[in-house]
């Protein structure tokens, strides 16, 4: 359960026999209305301490507004109202209730804000006001032999059971020893239940092919076509993109589904569109750009910019053509976003569907704009500026066409 040698099963393949006549092609997303999205509200400084931020590890919102970020430099929550006001922190370092010593995961439960520290393996709910309600530590035998490697906790589903994965270290992933692995329901003594879907992993790795010397560098496939998976944040469902292409298909499309826990098929759409040939020098400049960074490089066994170039060149995966969506949101409004193939490199377009798949309309963002929450009319994230600093900014989106 925890390796996996055969190849990629094609989940959506077997689905629209179980839709039936839900799975219906859908040549409307092209057409889709282009929405307007408005920057409402950025949160952060670049030299004020009073409200600047540290990289922000994860983000969710309430039904009255509020915006719940986790910290991992500061081991702590911040807590802003929907105006971006500075409402207060809860947690801190260390083990105590309340505390943390490393914020993972993040996401709530009816109006309690639930919160992962991904080193204790435990879950802490808290109280919109930052009370402690109460702390769920789930202990996992590690055993003693290293290729034991159970579930870890990763959070709480929308029927407020726990889920989990066990790791997909990225050495075990460029060599192919690992291909996917299970997210499962667990229970508060650490014990696997239902395997929920098998969540494929790719890696980009930078890696002496000897086996020799140990060294390793590992980083996101930049075209990975395997299929994209999102938990629903309101029901106990999970929405799943299958977007790999075939350069010979004659009918390019992608299919997006909603499956329920109980593996019910709540819908199954298909997204004609037209694959967008990779220009060859692009990964030739993503090569190049990753082994210039070893040229000063005084890591024990790391390879010349040469050799790096070599071996990123023969870990690195291009299809023939751009993969048609990059992202998954899963909205807390049953809205699903799909951030597109890049078409400007200043400007991404994300299609946005209603709870059932159909298209809602297209909305332009900044591509450095990092989506991570969104309803019908609001998009939350993260961007950067030019030194690296950190901001949580929302987007207005709304019928008018146009980009804020």
């Amino acid at each position: 359960m925890l390796r996996h040698r055969h190849p990629r099963l094609p989940v959506l393949l077997v689905l629209p026999l179980l839709a039936g006549c839900g799975a219906a092609d859908d040549p409307t997303a092209a057409g889709a209305p282009l929405l307007a999205a408005t920057p409402e509200l950025r949160i952060g400084s670049v030299d004020d301490p009073e409200t600047a931020l540290t990289y922000v590890s994860g983000l969710v919102v309430d039904d009255e507004g509020r915006i719940f970020t986790g910290h991992r430099q500061e081991t702590a929550v911040l807590v802003h109202d929907a105006a971006g006001a500075r409402l207060g922190r809860i947690g801190g370092p260390g083990e105590g209730p309340g505390e943390f010593r490393a914020v993972g995961g993040m996401g709530l439960r009816g109006d309690s804000l639930w919160v992962l520290d991904y080193r204790l393996y435990r879950i802490t709910y808290f109280a919109p006001d930052g009370r402690v309600l109460r702390s769920v530590r789930v202990p996992i035998d590690l055993g003693t032999d290293r290729t034991h490697s159970p579930p870890r906790p990763a959070g709480v589903l929308a029927d407020g059971r726990l889920f989990g994965s066990p790791p997909a270290w990225s050495r075990a992933v460029a060599s192919g020893e690992i291909s996917e692995t299970p997210v499962v329901v667990m229970d508060t003594t650490g014990a696997a239940g239902d395997t929920l879907f098998m969540r494929p992993h790719t890696v980009w790795a930078v890696q002496d092919p000897s086996g020799f010397g140990g060294f390793g560098s590992y980083r996101a496939q930049p075209f990975a076509d395997e299929d994209l998976f999102a938990l629903s944040p309101t029901d106990p469902a999970y929405v799943v993109v299958e977007r790999a292409v075939r350069a010979d298909d004659p009918a390019p499309a992608f299919r997006v589904a909603r499956v329920g826990f109980d593996g019910d098929t709540a819908f199954v759409r298909s997204f004609p569109y037209e694959p967008v040939p990779i220009d060859p020098a692009v990964p030739d400049s993503l090569v190049s750009a990753w082994a210039e960074s070893f040229r000063e490089s005084r890591f024990r066994g790391a390879p010349s910019e040469a050799r790096a170039a070599e071996w990123a060149r023969a870990s690195l995966y291009v299809p023939a053509h751009h993969p048609p969506v990059t992202a998954l949101v899963a909205g807390r409004d049953g809205t699903i976003w799909l951030r597109r193939e890049a078409a400007e490199p200043d400007r991404a377009e994300w299609l946005v569907l209603d709870a059932v798949g159909a298209p809602i309309g297209r909305v332009q963002l900044p591509s450095a704009f990092d989506l991570v929450a969104a309803e019908r009319g609001r998009a939350w994230g993260m961007e950067t500026d030019e030194l690296d600093v950190p901001y949580i900014v929302r987007y207005g989106v709304g019928v008018g066409g146009g980009a804020g």
